[in-house]
């Protein structure tokens, strides 16, 4: 939403015009960022000596600013991300994917366990068309969910007899015989 209250309708266009998310590769991290800016008094320092102003989204947020509210602090863990193969972080805003970076290196910890990453914008390719596009692809987030982060593609184990008991017996149940 604007300021004014009322939403551009360009991004109404593009809020409803998105199609589904369906790339599979490479795989990345999706964040999902706070849709109103945050001014940062004081201005927060993603890397020795380079800060920003502010984070979080609002429509017709410049490309530099949208990269900086992507980039830092999150409760992520790089070695996580390393064993997924994660090399790009998509910006995510109202549920539509918004930008697409590659990750260079993990900045932090900060003192309250939170990382940024250092990067480059992806504009175009075969990457930023699967994950961005024109209008942004749209991405289901679990209803009521605070948790910003998410691996995407969302990979869920495969469930078996052998590996949940029932609720009301947490013991292991042994594999058939």
């Amino acid at each position: 939403m604007s300021p004014t209250g009322r939403t551009p309708l360009a991004e109404l266009v593009t809020r409803y015009g998105a199609s589904a998310l369906v790339a599979t590769e490479p795989p990345v991290l999706l964040i999902r960022l706070t849709p109103r800016q945050l001014v940062l008094d004081p201005p927060e320092e993603l890397e020795p000596g380079y800060f920003r102003l502010s984070a979080g989204w609002y429509p017709g947020i410049p490309p530099s600013e949208l990269f900086d509210a992507t980039r830092g602090w999150w409760k992520v863990d790089p070695r996580e991300a390393e064993r997924r193969g994660v090399n790009h972080v998509v910006s995510v805003a109202e549920g539509v994917t918004r930008g697409v970076y590659e990750v260079t290196s993990w900045l932090g910890p900060r003192r309250d366990g939170r990382w940024a990453f250092a990067g480059a914008p992806v504009e175009t390719g075969p990457l930023w068309e699967s994950y961005v596009g024109e209008l942004g692809r749209r991405v289901p987030f679990a209803r009521h969910s605070q948790n910003p982060l998410s691996y995407w593609p969302r990979r869920v184990a495969p469930v078996t007899r052998a590996t949940v008991a029932p609720s009301s017996d947490r013991r292991p149940i042994p594999p058939p015989t």
